[in-house]
């Protein structure tokens, strides 16, 4: 086995067994303390690199491994970042694991996008599709894409499911605790994500719980 393949395999290994509990550095989040982030900036900006503390030389390029070793560096990564909580977001389906390791490798130092109670993004479509790394297969602006007027691509602004259709923001409910918040139609578009994917996962049934949620001050 390549020699530099053990020790990131143990070091990928012992982060998915004890992942951290935030990925901001130097900050613990408790769970059960929805204020315990009230002074952090949100979205937070983190490389892969930093977040995990793997290094971009620790990680072997596919040519100087075998198919078996590649294949198990692949399934190790794509552990990692269920774990971590971490979405690609424009990866295609059946992505050869080949390809997904040197993507992993060539976006190492890219910062991600955190948001609290979310989850981190990643967007690697360049959106010309002569430089994307996904090229004739990417959804988005490969050959066959759907274009969709008036619409961005994940990474640019928008929403879209799992198969690439796009979400129509006008059929998300609005629950009234969005009302009653500071966040609502704040002019932050970053901000509105969070509130927008918040409310996605709301099915207009039960209890509306949203743990970015700060009431707005009236004034006397």
């Amino acid at each position: 086995m390549n020699p530099s393949l053990p020790p990131l395999l143990a070091k990928i290994d012992a982060i998915i067994s004890r992942p951290p509990s935030s990925p901001i550095p130097g900050l613990n989040i408790d769970p059960e303390d929805v204020h315990c982030t009230e002074d952090v900036d949100f979205p937070f900006m983190a490389t892969p690199e930093k977040y995990t503390g793997i290094s971009f030389e620790a990680i072997p390029p596919v040519p100087v491994l075998n198919e078996e070793e590649w294949q198990l560096l692949a399934d190790a990564f794509k552990q990692l970042f269920k774990t971590l909580d971490i979405h690609i977001l424009d990866l295609p389906d059946n992505y050869p694991e080949d390809e997904f390791i040197e993507l992993i490798r060539n976006h190492w130092d890219v910062e991600m996008t955190y948001y609290k109670w979310v989850g981190t993004y990643l967007s690697c479509c360049t959106d010309d599709n002569e430089t994307c790394p996904y090229g004739e297969e990417c959804q988005y602006c490969g050959p066959n894409a759907v274009k969709y007027e008036g619409i961005f691509k994940p990474g640019t602004g928008g929403f879209f499911r799992d198969d690439g259709t796009p979400i129509d923001l006008m059929t998300v409910h609005i629950p009234d605790l969005c009302l009653d918040c500071v966040s609502f139609l704040k002019e932050d578009e970053e901000e509105n994500i969070l509130c927008t994917l918040t409310r996605m996962d709301y099915d207009g049934t039960g209890e509306f719980v949203c743990y970015a949620y700060r009431k707005i001050r009236k004034k006397h």
